[in-house]
């Protein structure tokens, strides 16, 4: 091969190699590219008094006109929106707008948008706010309620200089309080919230008062009310496994928490008439001890049904304790044909 010919094979590759970086260049540009700015915001604590608006910028960096075809909201309820414009043109760049009304959302929270274009090769956008909501009032805090306890909480609010309405009205949310509303003086209010018993053990109850002014059906002011609810009896063991033997004796022991839960005998239901149940006063009153003992089994295991505690006559006071009697000694597995 002459030099001529190696020199215009060099040449050949040459230009088919820019040409191939021309077309990937034009293919990059031709691909939807657009991104937001700033993509989260952390905002930190407000105040669920007032409106917070905050504004995103969508940037084209694309070489062809995006369209924003839908903007999807983390939660409606409270949070609104607004685009400057529908179309983004290259190189341009349009404004989003998100509208937070934070009344009644005390807590942290994670608000979102979710916004998605016409182009398939367009990523979605997912534009975040984080805050910390502040309830106008403090919430009302029932701390270590027991489920039949009737506790109430006093709440003064005054009035700030920017209202002028009147409240004439006190709701709740929650079946498991009652709130009252009254004037003290003319620019003062008195607000009385009441457990109502009783309440479902274990966990926390958010719950909200509603105050509302006349003539008006959203409240104007709410009051975050917290409960830890604890059960006014508790009774172990909550269930029993017992060998098939031809007798059995074991204990329940029936501790009242609440000082204020009802003060009589616990009344027991046993499965059958092999059951026989002796209920004694404990060491340490006023809780009780249940010996049960149980006689001519019969060899009979699995579940023989339950124990019912109930404390006099209340419903707070219902415990069902399930019995399993299992075979007595182990029990040896042989292969079929042996």
């Amino acid at each position: 091969m002459t030099d001529i010919s190696k020199w215009q094979d060099q040449r050949a590759s040459l230009l088919s190699r820019c040409f191939l970086c021309i077309f990937l260049i034009a293919a990059c540009n031709a691909k939807a590219t657009w991104l937001i700015e700033p993509s989260s915001l952390d905002l930190g604590e407000i105040t669920d008094a007032v409106p917070v608006s905050v504004d995103f910028r969508i940037f084209n960096r694309g070489a062809e006109l995006i369209r924003v075809e839908d903007v999807e909201l983390s939660d409606p309820a409270c949070m609104e929106y607004a685009l400057s414009a529908s179309e983004i043109e290259p190189g341009d760049s349009i404004v989003l707008r998100l509208d937070l009304h934070p009344f009644g959302y005390a807590g942290p929270h994670e608000f979102k948008a979710v916004i998605e274009s016409n182009r398939s090769d367009a990523p979605v956008l997912e534009p975040t706010l984080r805050v910390r909501v502040l309830p106008r009032i403090p919430p009302v805090i029932f701390d270590d309620l027991f489920a039949s306890e009737i506790r109430t909480h006093k709440v003064r609010l005054a009035r700030a200089d920017d209202y002028t309405g009147t409240l004439v009205r006190a709701e709740t949310d929650y079946s498991g309080i009652q709130a009252s509303l009254s004037p003290t003086a003319e620019d003062r209010y008195r607000i009385l919230v009441t457990t109502v018993p009783p309440q479902p053990v274990g966990g926390e109850i958010r719950c909200r008062v509603l105050l509302y002014e006349e003539h008006r059906a959203e409240p104007e002011i709410t009051v975050p009310v917290w409960m830890e609810v604890l059960p006014d009896i508790v009774v172990a063991p909550d269930s029993l496994q017992l060998e098939a033997s031809d007798h059995e004796q074991f204990r329940i022991l029936f501790t009242r928490q609440n000082p204020q839960a009802p003060a009589g005998i616990p009344e027991v239901s046993l499965p059958d008439h092999r059951f026989r149940a002796e209920i004694v006063p404990d060491y340490d009153l006023p809780n009780w001890r249940i010996n049960v003992y149980i006689r001519g089994m019969g060899g009979a295991t699995g579940e023989v049904g339950s124990i019912h505690l109930r404390f006099d006559g209340e419903s707070v006071g219902e415990f069902s304790i399930p019995v399993r009697i299992q075979p007595f000694g182990p029990t040896f597995l042989h292969p079929p044909n042996q």
